[in-house]
């Protein structure tokens, strides 16, 4: 009975709290932002907010008599309890789906919106309706207070996903600034083949073959169109982090494996790492480690070699992250590891498996090319050897190989903009608060529940995870504020994924402990309550719809793009700086690929000052050598720090904008499909000249 009150007060108060605060938000953002001048007694909106409010009130109020009275909530109640089960699980499911639906995808009237409380207090509400209508074996308060967390959970996943699927449609241009060209990059790996390029040459593409695979497979179809790409490429940024919560559980959890329970981690897993958000390469990565802690020691370690050589070849910063997962994994599955000597040999499984780690991520690097070009050496020996001929054969020698890589200098290869560890333009909270927003939560639970033995680690274990951790978090850090980033915490993706197999770890020593049927397992469902909601608190951040231009706008620019194509002579070169998509997708006919000057590639070398990169661009652009340059929009604008991604845009401003205004001049522009045609110009404008001059008239 304690605990039931202790429940009740607990889930009434979060109501009363989230009503106050959503009812305060809605008058602010949807009433008195629209009286104005107005009296506020003449305003037909403050009048029905009035009444509404004093509606719900009463509704809320008599409710509550009623259930402190154990009185049925209205008479319908019984009638409601007496359907099939089946039938309340399908309604508790739709029902806490609704909010989000009725978000992103109803039209809402004009002038009116959701706000942050709002959508939070809806789906407090709808999970709270959706814990009472699901048939339950167990009628305690402590379970109803985790199955209220669940369906919390189970609204901001929905939020989250339909967050992405509302970018899925056939709009033939970028909806932020690089994704035209990203697909473009995606589509290199396999569908290469729909592009017209010289005879043998490879597409350059701004990333790694490894951060291009989960995205890629789809141009294996030739007709592939951008609708359902999009749909795929949302699916990439999902999936994967639910299926690694299942796995972490799956594999961490030796007892009767349980579907919901790895559900509910695959759902939780989305919804935290989607903070970052993180790149689906690194979570596929952790997944195989996942995998591999389930085999023997020798195929183990071969699946963690190939993760860390996977992640290698995907961006270089990860390399250690498999072996360190693997290795911190396997040591806190141990019971109690220890340098005594009877225990030394349990120590030998996360040894070689942090080892196998290193030498995928360090060593293959090197000795697969090395023996690439080996294997091509002896197969063209043998050719000549066929002939008449045969050349020496080299052995390579003195292969170095670097353990750890020169940090110092990737880090200051560009400036590092330290400011934007605290609140900015670019990044709201600022990369420090970020962080501590998303993972401070998630690590008190931890520390209180090993404090508490209910989650049972040794000093070794401990320090292990605190090494990995601290060293995630300080690389995480100097990488989110290197120019071109810190807008968000996908930088610090080693370390949230890290927090996540640890989160793992202490959920599954709890459940198998079976610590929530004890004295303290109120406090425990509350802890839950918060490491399951926390997240959609950061979630709920997004709240904005993409708008799209009217299709006759569309339409005039894609007429005006093929027009000017159809214009180009047949030995003229035309560029395509952005909007690179609508080659990829054949939206406009394809025209013999310049595979320099990528949006992406000008922004990076300009951002790192490359002078000698730029200096073939200015001789191309300054010689009228391509007949016509597709480009959003040119800026010509200098921002300063104080504007979202102020640097970067003075950096590209400096390096790219102005040398191009200098050259070429626009024929069109539309600022809301983002579509900008440029045609070599006779001479500067005026009010570029003296600069101009410098920047083409060196020697």
């Amino acid at each position: 009975m304690k605990h039931a009150r202790k429940t009740t007060l607990l889930l009434y108060s979060l109501f009363l709290l989230l009503c106050f605060l959503a009812f305060r938000e809605f008058l602010q953002i949807n009433v008195l932002a629209y009286v104005g001048s107005q009296n506020i007694w003449q305003s037909r909106r403050f009048i029905t907010f009035l009444i509404i409010s004093g509606i719900s009130i009463t509704i809320l109020a008599v409710l509550i008599i009623r259930s402190l009275k154990g009185m049925p909530i209205s008479p319908g109640v019984k009638t409601l309890r007496r359907l099939p089960p089946t039938l309340h699980k399908v309604l508790a499911l739709l029902l806490v789906a609704l909010p989000p639906v009725i978000f992103w995808f109803l039209p809402l009237p004009p002038n009116f919106e959701f706000g942050y409380w709002v959508n939070l207090f809806l789906m407090y509400t709808a999970a709270l309706a959706s814990a009472w209508l699901w048939p339950a074996k167990s009628h305690k308060e402590n379970d109803f207070l985790l199955r209220t967390s669940v369906f919390w959970l189970t609204g901001g996943f929905f939020y989250a996903v339909f967050n992405k699927l509302v970018y899925v449609t056939d709009y033939p241009f970028t909806l932020y600034w690089s994704e035209g060209n990203r697909f473009f990059d995606y589509s290199t790996l396999f569908g290469g083949f729909r592009y017209i390029q010289p005879q043998g040459n490879d597409i350059f593409a701004f990333i790694k073959w490894g951060m291009q695979l989960p995205w890629a497979v789809p141009f294996i179809f030739p007709n592939l169109s951008i609708r359902i790409f999009r749909f795929w490429y949302q699916l990439v940024w999902i999936l994967p982090s639910v299926l690694l919560g299942i796995a972490a559980i799956g594999t961490f959890q030796k007892s009767t494996r349980k579907t919901n329970i790895a559900l509910i981690m695959g759902i939780w897993a989305f919804l935290f790492l989607n903070q970052g958000p993180i790149y689906s390469p690194l979570v596929i990565a952790a997944i195989l480690v996942m995998i591999a802690l389930r085999m023997r020691l020798a195929p183990a370690a071969l699946m963690v070699l190939l993760a860390s050589y996977y992640v290698h070849e995907s961006r270089w910063i990860w390399s250690y992250a498999p072996g360190l997962w693997a290795g911190l994994s396997a040591l806190a599955l141990l019971k109690k590891p220890s340098f005594r000597k009877r225990q030394i040999k349990e120590l030998i499984r996360p040894l070689i498996l942090g080892l196998s780690g290193l030498i995928g991520s360090r060593v293959l690097p090197i000795l697969i090319p090395q023996i690439s070009t080996l294997v091509k050496r002896i197969i063209a020996n043998l050719n000549s050897a066929g002939t008449g001929g045969f050349d020496s054969l080299s052995i390579p020698q003195n292969i170095h190989v670097q353990i750890l890589p020169s940090i110092s200098s990737a880090a200051t290869r560009q400036p590092l903009l330290w400011a934007r560890l605290l609140p900015n333009s670019t990044y709201g909270p600022g990369i420090l608060l970020g962080i501590i927003w998303v993972a401070l939560p998630l690590i008190i639970v931890l520390v209180c529940l090993i404090i508490k033995k209910h989650w049972k680690l040794n000093w070794l274990q401990i320090i292990s995870a605190l090494v990995i951790l601290s060293s995630f978090l300080a690389v995480g850090l100097t990488a989110s504020v290197k120019i071109g980033g810190g807008s968000n915490l996908h930088n610090l993706d080693m370390f949230l994924i890290t927090l996540l197999i640890l989160a793992a770890l202490a959920a599954v020593s709890l459940i198998d402990d079976q610590a929530f049927s004890r004295e303290k397992g109120f406090w425990l469902s509350v802890f839950v309550l918060l490491i399951l909601v926390f997240p959609i608190t950061y979630t709920l951040r997004t709240t904005k719809k993409p708008q799209l231009p009217e299709p006759a706008v569309v339409q005039e620019s894609l007429d005006m793009i093929k027009s000017k194509l159809a214009d180009v002579g047949p030995d003229d070169e035309i560029l395509f700086i952005d909007h690179r998509q609508l080659l990829t997708f054949n939206i406009v006919s394809q025209v013999p690929l310049v595979d320099d000057y990528e949006k992406k590639k000008l922004m990076n070398e300009a951002m790192g000052a490359n002078e000698a990169y730029f200096q073939p661009f200015y001789d191309d652009i300054a010689n009228h050598r391509f007949a016509l340059i597709i480009n959003e929009p040119l800026n010509v604008l200098v921002r300063g720090e104080d504007y979202a991604f102020g640097d970067e845009n003075d950096a590209f401003v400096k390096w790219v904008t102005k040398p191009l205004f200098c050259t070429y001049e626009p024929v069109y522009t539309n600022h809301e499909t983002g579509v900008e045609l440029l045609v070599p110009r006779e001479e500067p404008p005026d009010d570029l000249a003296s600069l101009c001059e410098s920047i083409f008239d060196q020697e």
